[in-house]
Formats: C-alpha cells, structure tokens, sequence
C-alpha cells in the first residue's frame, strides 16, 4: 500500500520544476510556473514549494496521518519533498524500517535489493517522462479563493487531462494539495 502511495505521488508530478521562485500572481501562472520547473529540474520536487500544506494537512484522514507518519503540515510537506526528490531512496527506507524484522534475515538484503532495484528503474521512466512530456494548461475556473486549471500532458502518443485544484492563501494561488492529481499512470491514447 505504502509502495503504491510512493509511486502515485511521482505520477502525481509529471510536472515539477527547480529552485527558481514562482510566480504565483494567477492560478494559471502558478501552474505554468512549476510546470517550468519541474521539466527543469527533471523531478516533482520542486511543486512542495507551492501546496497549501496547512489545508492539505487538515483534509488529510487521521488514519493517513498515522501511516504516513506525519503530525503537522511542516511533516507533511518534508514527508512530499523527501518521495518527489528520491522515490527510490524514500522506499527503500520505509522497507527497511517497516518490513526488516517481518522477513527472514538471509532473505532481507536480497528482498531489499530488489526493491531499491525496482524503484530505481521506476524512478528513472518517471523522470524521463518529465522531461519529454509537453504540456499545456487551459484557462483556469476561478469562483472567489479557489480555481480550477484544466492541465493536459501529452508523452509519445499518450494524451491526459487533468483539473488542478488551486487555492488563494495570502494573495498567492497555490496547489490545494498533491492529491488533486489524478495517479491513474494510463493516459488516453
């Protein structure tokens, strides 16, 4: 479950930028903006900088808390920073930590080789598909403090559509959450 959480949140960020700050002045800006960064960067990493953490810490279940094991938005958002820039890294340590005493111990480094092995080859295709993804964002549905930007990402000759949640916080449109994100990894043909 954990594992699949990790990888959801990669494909989550098909767009991530660097550590240029973004211009947050429209919603639409805002998403082109990261959008720009992330292709940069070649990882989703850069997008932590722009969530409205404290709202997506305050809709996040209880139950998520505890198996995320995060107590407050500053938690939550190391929690993303830490999957978004090594995925790979992120799910070896949780496997580590979680699963090592549930296995027998001359299985452990083999099981865990694998793992890292698997998520390094997955975290690689993710990063490849930031990079030679286009994107297009449409023009953003703004009703008082929130928005939705209709955002299409299109890879060979994969196609998808995708409305992002946006919020107003202190005159700065921000991403509501990483969870907006569709992590369904098949695209339209």
């Amino acid at each position: 479950m954990r594992l699949k959480s990790i990888v959801a949140c990669l494909f989550i960020v098909n767009l991530t930028f660097s550590n240029a700050i973004a211009d947050t002045s429209s919603p639409e800006i805002t998403v082109k903006t990261v959008i720009g960064m992330i292709k940069e960067k070649g990882d989703p990493s850069p997008i932590v900088d722009y969530v409205d953490w404290k709202e997506s810490f305050n809709s996040l279940p209880e139950k998520n808390r505890k198996i995320m094991e995060v107590e407050s938005e500053d938690d939550l958002r190391e929690f993303y920073r830490k999957i978004l820039l090594s995925p790979a890294k992120e799910i070896v340590r949780v496997f580590e930590t979680k699963f090592k005493d549930k296995i027998a111990e001359e299985k452990v480094e083999s099981v865990i080789e694998t793992v890292k092995q698997r998520a390094l080859v997955k975290e690689e295709e993710i990063r490849k598909r930031i990079k030679e993804s286009e994107y297009d964002v449409g023009k953003p549905e703004v009703s008082g403090t929130t928005a939705l930007v209709p955002l299409t990402y299109r890879y060979g000759s994969e196609s998808k559509t995708e409305s992002i949640k946006m919020i107003k916080t202190n005159d700065q449109w921000m991403f509501a959450g990483l969870g907006g994100f569709s992590f369904n990894s098949e695209a339209k043909k």
